[in-house]
């Protein structure tokens, strides 16, 4: 039955991009993704996801960096890859009453 279940995102848009960083010879694009989500993101989400847990939500996507919004942008003339958090998105459903 499709009707069974309602769907939601659990998420946030930031109105402008966050710069975490800049990917080059230094430092890979997926370690600072994985950084930010580890030292800054994760402990937020889990932080607010527990109401949606608490109200009978459930997650369909994974909780993990790939939920992330992120963005990329050449540095320019000194080379590298500028990473920007752009948002970040975790599909939910419930049951329908």
């Amino acid at each position: 039955m499709s009707n069974e279940w309602e769907y939601d995102d659990f998420g946030f848009d930031l109105d402008s991009r966050a710069e975490i960083g800049t990917a080059g010879r230094q430092i890979s694009f997926s370690d600072i993704v994985q950084h930010t989500w580890s030292s800054e993101v994760r402990p937020q989400v889990l932080e607010n996801l527990q109401q949606w847990l608490d109200d009978g939500w459930e997650p369909v996507t994974p909780i993990d960096a790939d939920c992330m919004i992120v963005e990329t942008q050449n540095a320019g003339f000194f080379g590298g890859t500028k990473v920007f958090l752009k948002g970040l998105r975790i599909k939910m459903r419930r049951r329908r009453k």
